[in-house]
């Protein structure tokens, strides 16, 4: 009960700050409000404000539970009188809806975070920052060096509480939501935004430790800040703007939703007070100021465009092979885009028959649809939807009274689980007993997640201090290990490489290159990246036009290590070598269309040990650990082949296996 009790303060403290620093953002813009308006602007206003103030303890290092506490204590002594006269709202039908499903809503959120990227990425981050009092700069997680604005609220929450603290956060602005179109719109406002409330992704989007719930009120609360017109809600509508993309990325558009108030375009410069400092930190961390992304501008050691172009064509399909496997996996419900809006959500294309009388909510909307294939995932259309929701009831009003008790129907747990797949993100019944914490929260995790299990296992047997490397994400926040994934970062895409090059040709030094002169030169553009395994003999200098900081990596004596361009080849790619003289260059098996000036190429099998290579690069970056679960590709054969590799298993549970490599007490060697 302890832990419930701090979860719940975690979770106030952060909500009353929020709302007292918002009052102190309307005082120095001059914007006036009153009732429930002012409670929902301070209380938006207000998380961008603590959200700063949050970066700027983490850029202290004074980020303690102390200092959260007087941040708390001063903020809300200050404004204590200064909260807004609220009047109750009159009965409706609807409150039953509503309520229902707070509570269900609220037992979730209340429950111990196990959601798939709350647990790992976004407050796995959240939770080393509390450990390390604030920014330590690492390399080896993307999701480091994106905007992060929400969760230095979760970081706030968490201080006092812990996981279910900051999943109440987003929480907060999920029950908003149907009050924030009611202020906007009346009654059918709250019925539209009550029926986005309602929706099954929206739902268990907005109970747990994400960001895209958050980002559509932000969103909606700037459109509807631009459409007031008085130029204290201008600049409202850009501290705003702002914060939507110090909360994601794809929330730069809001930016856009300025353009109608051009002439007070002076204003818009609040904008840049959520946005630079992220942009600021990144730059800092990688040279890349919106790292992981757009490498080929900035081209820095720590990503790269390799990656970048598959994960980005990943994320724009997640192979599915036709648009009707897509209308099935978004509207009826499937497991592979992480949730559903149900059939309800197809009604929402009915605002598109208003547009004539309802141009600005559905320009609004298709603003916000417009970022929506670069991440075809169901959650990303959420944004969209209370504009939607709003622009049907206005132009259909008598869909109004329908459409929510429907949507209540198909989105309550015994119900969607007979239409929709049992593998999709969805909510079931309410854990009121995992919430109260009279189920442990380590037996409802058990229970919930193999995730977890693995995270305390590592906890267990991988001693503190230590990094383990995973193929797959793990879910950070359940251990103080530092867990290095494959796909975060190029160190863990070098380290995939070697883990996997025993078994994989592709990766192995097939292709032999040899050179008359000193300039190797790339003849055509090709579709491949070009590499170098090794040189020999070892020149004494070797010069490339790219991805400088790897050139030694193609002299270091490790077949599994090498230079690269870490994307597609150009013509004119080069490298010089010093001194001048013929040169044999070995190159991995995945570069069939490369082609340099002045090579003959053979293909001829690679007799390098593989295994041993990949452990002694293991050792140099410091990385003794490894978790593989069954369907990694090196799992079978380093299950099988232990002794060649050589490691030892030290824990195993479920498929995953945790490993250690054999005699690496000196990870100098």
């Amino acid at each position: 009960m302890t832990a419930v009790l701090y979860d719940l303060l975690g979770w106030l403290l952060t909500v009353s700050t929020a709302i007292s620093l918002g009052y102190w953002v309307e005082r120095g813009i001059g914007l006036k409000t009153t009732g429930w308006t002012s409670l929902l602007y301070r209380f938006y206003l207000g998380t961008a404000a603590l959200s700063l103030v949050v970066m700027g303890l983490c850029s202290a290092g004074l980020v303690y539970k102390g200092t959260v506490y007087g941040v708390a204590v001063a903020a809300n002594l200050s404004a204590l009188r200064q909260w807004p006269k609220l009047t109750l709202p009159k009965w409706h039908w609807s409150g039953v809806l509503f309520s229902l499903y707070v509570l269900l809503y609220l037992s979730h959120a209340m429950a111990p975070e196990h959601s798939p990227d709350g647990m790992s990425y976004h407050l796995g981050l959240v939770a080393r920052y509390y450990r390390e009092h604030g920014f330590v700069w690492f390399a080896t997680n993307m999701y480091a060096f994106l905007s992060q604005g929400l969760e230095m609220l979760f970081l706030f929450a968490y201080s006092v509480g812990r996981h279910s603290a900051a999943a109440m956060v987003h929480f907060t602005f999920l029950l908003s939501l149907p009050a924030l179109l009611a202020v906007s719109y009346g009654m059918r406002g709250w019925l539209a935004g009550l029926t986005v409330f309602l929706l099954p992704v929206v739902g268990i989007d907005g109970i747990s430790a994400y960001n895209d719930v958050a980002l559509a009120v932000i969103y909606f609360a700037t459109f509807e800040a631009v459409r007031k017109g008085e130029k204290e809600w201008v600049s409202a509508a850009a501290i705003l703007a702002g914060f939507a993309f110090a909360i994601k990325f794809t929330g730069c558009i809001a930016v856009l939703l300025l353009l109608p108030a051009w002439r007070e375009w002076p204003r818009f410069a609040w904008v840049a007070v959520s946005v630079v400092p992220w942009l600021v930190k990144s730059y800092m961390w990688s040279g890349n100021p919106v790292a992981p992304f757009f490498n080929g501008l900035f081209p820095n050691p720590w990503f790269n465009t390799e990656f970048e172009n598959g994960y980005r064509s990943f994320l724009r399909h997640y192979d599915l092979g036709s648009w009707q496997e897509w209308a099935r996996e978004v509207f009826v419900g499937g497991p592979r885009l992480s949730g559903t809006l149900g059939p309800v959500g197809l009604l929402l294309g009915l605002a598109l028959l208003g547009v004539r009388k309802q141009k600005a909510l559905i320009a609004a909307a298709l603003l916000a649809l417009a970022v929506y294939p670069l991440n075809v995932g169901t959650r990303f259309l959420i944004p969209a939807l209370p504009l939607l929701a709003v622009a049907l009831f206005e132009s259909l009003p008598r869909l109004s009274v329908v459409v929510p008790v429907v949507a209540a129907v198909l989105s309550w747990p015994s119900v969607f689980s007979l239409y929709a797949s049992p593998y999709t993100w969805f909510l079931e019944k309410a854990p009121w007993r995992a919430a109260l914490r009279i189920e442990t929260e380590d037996g409802f995790l058990t229970r919930k997640s193999g995730g977890y299990v693995t995270a305390r296992a590592i906890e267990r047997f991988v001693p503190a201090g230590e990094s383990v490397f995973a193929l797959s994400p793990i879910p950070e926040s359940y251990t103080s290990r530092n867990i290095l994934v494959a796909y975060q970062s190029t160190i863990g895409q070098k380290l995939q490489h070697a883990l996997t090059a025993p078994t994989f040709g592709d990766y192995q030094a097939k292709f032999v290159y040899r050179c008359a002169g000193p300039r190797l030169e790339i003849l055509r553009d090709s579709k491949d990246t070009w590499s170098i395994n090794e040189i020999s003999p070892k020149p004494e200098r070797m010069d490339c036009n790219r991805t400088q900081w790897d050139q030694r990596l193609a002299m270091d004596g490790n077949s599994t290590t090498r230079w690269r361009t870490w994307g597609p080849a150009k013509r004119g790619d080069r490298c010089v070598l010093e001194p001048a003289r013929p040169y044999v260059l070995f190159g991995s098996g995945d570069q069939w269309e490369v082609e340099i000036a002045g090579c003959t190429r053979t293909v001829e099998d690679s007799k390098a040990d593989y295994r041993e290579a990949a452990r002694r690069l293991f050792l140099a970056e410091g990385v003794r650990y490894m978790a593989v679960d069954a369907p990694d590709f090196p799992a079978k054969d380093m299950k099988e082949n232990a002794a060649l590799w050589p490691i030892e298993l030290i824990a195993e549970r479920g498929t995953m296996r945790i490993y250690r490599w054999a005699n690496s007490n000196n990870i100098k060697e």
